[in-house]
Formats: C-alpha cells, sequence, structure tokens
C-alpha cells in the first residue's frame, strides 16, 4: 500500500523532456540566462562541510514514504542545491536521495519551494 501512495505535488514520471518544459514555464531558465539566479549553497555527502539544516527541507514523511516505495532499509540525502530565482522571486531547494535495495541503488529528486509573494506582485 505505502508503494501505491502518492503524495502531494508529485511527479511519478519525470522525463528530461518533462524537466526542461518545466524550466522554459516556469521561467527559472530565463533568470539563468539573464544572470538572475544566485547559486545559495551545494553541498554533498562527500564534502567536507557538513549538510547544514535549510528552510526549505524536505518533511520527514516524504523520506519515509521514499523508503517505503523502493524497500529499502535507508534512504539518505546525498546532495542538496539551494538557487534563488530574483527575476520571479522564487527559492529552490533540490535534494538528491540515494536508496539501495536488492543491490539496485537509486537517486530520487525532491524540490522544496518558496515563493516571495512581494516579488510577484510586482509583476
Amino acid at each position: 500500500a505505502a508503494q501505491n501512495a502518492s503524495l502531494p505535488f508529485e511527479v511519478r514520471t519525470l522525463t528530461l523532456l518533462k524537466y526542461y518544459a518545466l524550466v522554459l514555464w516556469s521561467l527559472t531558465g530565463l533568470c539563468t540566462l539573464l544572470r538572475q539566479t544566485r547559486t545559495l549553497d551545494v553541498a554533498g555527502e562527500d564534502d567536507e562541510k557538513p549538510l547544514l539544516p535549510t528552510p526549505l527541507a524536505v518533511h520527514r514523511n516524504v523520506v519515509e514514504c521514499l523508503r517505503a516505495r523502493t524497500g529499502a532499509s535507508r534512504v539518505t540525502l546525498a546532495r542538496r542545491f539551494e538557487f534563488r530565482f530574483r527575476l520571479i522571486g522564487l527559492w529552490v531547494a533540490m535534494h538528491h536521495y540515494r536508496s539501495a535495495s536488492g543491490g539496485e541503488g537509486r537517486l530520487h529528486l525532491v524540490e522544496v519551494y518558496q515563493f516571495d509573494r512581494r516579488v510577484c506582485a510586482a509583476w
């Protein structure tokens, strides 16, 4: 039952084409082209610095759902990227989680967004 559970705003099959369509639709690609993207943090499990907590954290229920779906005993944060797209007032944290079950490893992408309503209102 846990493997078929759906999370809010979940995309079960994200293809490369769908991802780039999302980049175009959300204007994040335009922000990057216009040099209006600021990288706030890039951290990975192999880095010397620890993965610090962020306001755009992934809820533990999401991580538990990943673990249950994959049948893995553990799901670990592999790396995190945080960006601010200044032109559209968007703050994004991209979390890459690693799970392994039955000798097969998988990488999962979980993104958390926050909009700055003041910037959006200026449009």
